[in-house]
């Protein structure tokens, strides 16, 4: 707010913060639009602007004065499709100065119509992609992530549902400790008996 305000002054001009959210969250997840904080009888609320690229048209992208929109692409509205992302890698290739731009489509549009399709699309550009450290993170991220989904339904099925206390100490833990309990899992008798595994075995 006070970043704000001093831009508000040196500028004359309106001024709010934005959240530009890149991917969506998983089902259930909510979006906020604010961000409150307390110091002693203090109050603080910060509302932002909020904008979800996957409900933003992709078309919006192919505007001359947002070419840092064209990665993005296989992600926004109506992007999800191998036309859209063609055009946007030979809007990219005529940017010379954007290479880095067009390893992103590569990553992003790999994530939508997979690694095989996107190498047909822009060739040699997509050899780099696969030690690319971005690349990296995410396919990390989405093997975590569907790690937890698989042991999430495997709890609900033994015991019928996933405790919230549970839930929030599966989500710090990593792929591999994720799947050294599905045996611990399919073993236990009952859920107290297969939290206790993981607090003796992790030392959470």
């Amino acid at each position: 707010a006070a970043s704000a305000g001093m831009v508000r002054e040196k500028y004359r001009l309106p001024v709010y913060p934005v959240l530009v959210n890149i991917l969506r969250p998983s089902c259930g997840t909510a979006i906020s639009n604010s961000f409150q904080s307390s110091c002693l009888d203090l109050q603080v609320r910060q509302d932002f602007q909020v904008v979800n690229l996957w409900d933003v048209n992709v078309e919006l992208a192919f505007t001359p004065s947002l070419v840092v929109l064209l990665p993005f692409a296989p992600i926004m509205l109506g992007g999800n499709n191998e036309n859209v992302v063609r055009r946007a890698a030979i809007a990219l290739e005529a940017e010379n100065e954007f290479e880095e731009l067009e390893q992103l489509l590569a990553i992003f549009g790999s994530c939508a119509l997979g690694l095989e399709l996107m190498e047909e699309i822009m060739g040699l550009q997509v050899e780099a992609l696969r030690a690319s450290p971005i690349a990296s993170v995410l396919r990390q991220e989405g093997e975590e992530e569907g790690t937890l989904e698989m042991l999430k339904v495997l709890i609900a099925l033994r015991f019928g549902n996933v405790p919230k206390s549970l839930e929030l100490v599966l989500i710090f833990l990593n792929t591999e400790e994720l799947q050294q309990l599905v045996k611990p899992l399919l073993e236990a008798k009952a859920i107290d008996e297969f939290v206790a595994f993981i607090h003796k075995v992790m030392e959470i």
